[in-house]
Order: structure tokens, then sequence, then C-alpha cells
């Protein structure tokens, strides 16, 4: 097998990626070099090595500079070259030291899955080299050093400038990363001189990020609304609430009453009456009133087939009559049937029982309060609304108790009406909406922060709102420069829309944000490993 040494004078990033996605990304790519000891060696169990900056002071995606370690330049010691770039569906980290021809050194390849963030775990990488004269050379390693992780060893006879492509192949995914414009320093002499670190940046290690849960996400450009916050209350519309009323007066059974929250089904028995008889009387006036009340159920059983009496006069008659006989059986002991069955009338949810077990109810008392599933009614209490009255709402945003920084966004939602009338207690405009959620994470009663959405505005930069960290009363982003390098940026914050953050500073569209993960990014800023060697 031939080994080739590189360095790095131009790096230009032109990729294609089979598999993880259709095509390569082309537009990041970080890439710098820093000086290091022999003592930057990597065996079975480890593999130690010195890190500095990766970036110029522009934040550029793409640098050819070579950076030191604190310390002169001297005979042995060879600048190291890190080289980042992102796809679609995956990242490629690479450091390696800067070779003379006939010397090899090897490459320290990271590469990490951006659906999940993990390391690749099994694979191929294909190290392609080309001459000026047209020449090709290939390096392949198969073997990881441990996850994530690829070390080939390279060397290269002949001095000259070399086209380099790393190829992925694995876990039913193939990346590809070209970048052009290497060069192999014919002496020791003809090295690059080493430039110096730059101490703003924070280290965070591969196997670190692979450790925890962690992501990044471009800062990007996109169509956001104007949103104004208030408070919301959930609650339920008029016509998604029922309330259970006793039929007849009785005694509810002691065996079984729901409990608010519960969940029931349409045809559910909910609760058990054991009518009583209000007798005004002797047994002999309970004995008659049966009597009566059954020859007037026989009489309008025969009206009713002959539609001399309306539905609703011969219902009215039979319940009558079947409240005396079941009272009369439940009495008497005759029947175990001597009872009453509530039941569900839809599918639904308790939303308060409103008797125990054993208490005697009257007609028409309410015993149970349901509400539709899924359908809620969301009353915003808003200090203003959105540019354009409550017509404009396009929708909303609810910030439910330990989802600061995900909301959960509604955009198809139904305004009932539009308010004209401030509430004198609070002092707010009421709005109410109607929506429907099938997540099961809203609570009736539940008083959460909402942003209203109105009109779409022009495009804007943003991040994810959990890219955002509040340090010593300024809002900042921690950037990702590179594989293992990242910067605090401070930055101003505009509207939010569904989970993402306008934001205003020194960051630029195409620039990588920490969205998961960040807290731990912010620790390794205060740890004091920030812009020195270190070993992984």
């Amino acid at each position: 097998m031939t080994r080739i040494v590189l360095t790095v004078l131009i790096a230009t990033t032109v990729g294609l990626t089979l598999g993880c996605s259709d095509m390569f990304d082309t537009t990041a790519q970080a890439q710098d070099s820093h000086s290091a000891s022999s003592g930057h060696d990597h065996d079975d169990d480890d593999h130690g090595h010195a890190h500095a900056s990766e970036t110029d002071d522009d934040h550029a995606h793409e640098t050819g500079a070579v950076a030191e370690d604190g310390h002169d330049h001297e005979e042995g010691e060879h600048p190291f070259v890190m080289v980042t770039q992102w796809s679609d569906g995956m990242e490629l980290f690479m450091e390696y030291p800067v070779l003379v021809a006939g010397e090899g050194g090897r490459f320290i390849i990271h590469l990490t899955h951006l659906d999940n963030f993990q390391p690749v775990r099994e694979g191929n990488v294909e190290l392609i080299f080309r001459d000026s004269h047209g020449h090709g050379f290939t390096v392949n390693e198969s073997t990881l050093l441990r996850e994530g992780i690829f070390t080939p060893t390279v060397e290269i006879d002949h001095a000259g400038q070399f086209d380099f492509t790393l190829i992925y192949t694995g876990e039913n995914c193939e990346a590809a990363f070209d970048i052009d414009g290497f060069v192999v320093a014919q002496t020791e002499h003809d090295l690059p001189d080493p430039s110096e670190p730059d101490d703003n940046l924070i280290t965070f290690l591969k196997e670190q990020q692979w450790k925890i849960p962690f992501a990044t996400n471009k800062a990007e450009l996109r169509p956001m609304r104007s949103a104004v916050s208030g408070v919301a209350t959930i609650g339920s519309p008029p016509d998604a609430s029922y309330t259970l009323v006793a039929p007849v007066a009785g005694v509810v059974s002691s065996d079984y009453a729901p409990a608010s929250g519960q969940i029931v089904s349409e045809g559910d028995v909910l609760l058990t009456l054991l009518p009583q008889i209000d007798t005004g009387g002797s047994w002999v006036d309970v004995q008659a009133q049966l009597e009566q009340a059954s020859s007037d159920w026989d009489r309008a059983q025969r009206l009713f087939a002959q539609n001399a009496i309306s539905e609703r006069e011969y219902d009215q008659i039979r319940l009558h009559y079947e409240t005396l006989q079941t009272g009369l059986d439940s009495a008497t002991g005759k029947s175990s049937d001597a009872r009453f069955m509530l039941r569900a009338p839809v599918s639904a949810t308790v939303a308060e029982c409103l008797i125990t077990p054993g208490e005697a109810v009257e007609v028409g008392q309410p015993l149970i309060r349901l509400v539709q599933r899924d359908y809620y009614r969301v009353t915003a209490h808003m200090y203003e609304l959105p540019e354009g009255g409550a017509e404009s709402i396009s929708g909303m945003s609810l910030y439910l108790p330990g989802m600061d920084k995900s909301p959960v966004v509604f955009n198809d939602i139904d305004p009932v009406a539009s308010p004209v009338i401030v509430d004198r207690a609070t002092q707010t405009i009421p709005v109410q909406l109607d929506i429907i959620d099938s997540s099961t994470q809203l609570q009736l009663g539940q008083r959460v922060r909402v942003d209203l959405y109105g009109s779409v505005n022009q495009n804007s930069l943003t991040v994810p709102e959990s890219s955002i960290f509040l340090d010593e009363g300024m809002d900042v982003v921690y950037v990702q420069v590179s594989g293992e390098s990242f910067e605090k940026r401070i930055v101003v914050t505009g509207a939010r829309d569904g989970g993402w953050v306008v934001i205003n500073g020194d960051i630029r569209p195409g620039e990588y944000a920490v969205s998961t993960g960040g807290y731990h990014v912010k620790l390794a800023s205060m740890s004091g490993a920030i812009g020195h060697g270190h070993a992984h």
C-alpha cells in the first residue's frame, strides 16, 4: 500500500452524499493547523493530541492557517492540520500532521451522523489523492480505533500539490468529502510557519459530544411572523362539554364512580342509580300509583303506534312508569336489575365528578361533567394584539411546563370572535381560540405562556430557541467553528415563531449553533480548558 502525506493551503468543498442524503451540502468547511510535539501519537488504546484554534477573525468556515501550541518550531516537529466539513447527513472532523515527502503520518478521522449526532460504528474510509500529473494514490482503512474514529497512516514519496477526496462507506450510508489544494513539502524547511492559537475558543471533544444528547442547527434565513406574548388558560368549548344529570331521584351506588381526568368511551357505564320512591303516603298509595302508571304506559304504547301522541309524551309516560317500577323492585328486593345505568354519550374525559358513592340525588341534579377529547378552547389574556388585530392571528405557540424552549405550535386555529372589551380585573384583552390537539399534553384549567402570531414578515436570521443562553445578563449562542471548537457569540433576540427566534449579532447564515447540549459547552467554557491542547 502506498502511503501519502499532505498539507493544506487552500480548501474548497465539493461533495456527494449517497444513502444518508441525496446531495452533499457544500456550505460549510473549517480547517486549521497547529504545531505538535512528537507526543502526538495514537496507539490502540488512546490517541492523545493537542488542539488549537480553528478559525480566523471573521469566523470563516474555510481557512488555511497553521496554528502553534505556544512554543518555537523545532526540527522534528510538524504542525497539525484540522479539517471540518458538514454534509446533509454527516460531519467530518479530521486531524493530521503536515508531512514532508517520504515521511508518513497518521490521519485522525472523526465521523458523526447528523440525524442523531452519534459516531459511526462500522464501515470503511477511502482516502484518494491525485497529483498535478494525474497520478492517483489510495489508502483504505476499515478498522475503527474506537467508535467514530479511523486512523489510517498516509505517506507519499514526492512533493507537490494534490487533490484529496475522503469517502466513507458503511451503515447503509455513503458520504464523500472533497478538498482541493493539498501540498506535500519537499523538506522540513518548507513547512508553513505556525500561527498563534485563538484562546477564546472553547474545546469540547467529539468523545464528549457523542456521550450526551447533542445537536447543532444552522443559523438560517426563514420567514418569521410578528408575535406578542401573554398568558393563556386551557378550557373546552361549550359544544364540547357535557353535564350529565340524574334522570330520577335515587341513591348513587357504592360500586363505582369515575375519577376526574379519566378517559371514557361512548357507552361506558359511569354511574349506577338506585331509584327512590316518593310515596307521599302509605304503601297502598305507592301500589296504586304504580298501577295507574302501568295503565298509562299501556295506553301510551297503543296511541304512539297510531301516531296519536308525540314522542316526547311517550317518553315521559314510559320514564314515570319505569321509575316507579324500578323503585318498588329495589325496595322489595325482587330484582337485581332495579337500577339506572348512566352511560357516557360520547368518548370524552371526565372533567369533574360532582357526587360521591352512597349520596342521595334529586331529579335533574348534575352528576358528572364530561369534555370532548382533543378539542380545546384557549383563552389568551393579552396586553396587546399582533399588528392587524385579532383577524390577523395566523397561529400560536403554547409554552407548557418543562418545555420553555420547545413550545407546542398550532397553525390551524379558529378564532371564536374578535375581542372588543378589555377585562376590568386583569386589564387584558381576552382572545378565544379553538384548537384540536391529540397529543394529550394539554390539561384543562392549565395556565401557560402563549405567543400569538400575526402576518408573515420578511426573512430573518434565526436559530432554535434552545440555542439561546443567558450569560452575565446577555443572550449568547455557542457556534461550532470546527469539529471540537466552539465560540461564544453575543446576540440580540427578536421575534419568536414556532420554536425559532430571530437574532442579530456576530453570526452568519450557514454557521452551526448548538441547539442541544449547549449547557455542557457552557460548562466547558468555564473549566479553563479553552483554546489549549488536550488529549482524548
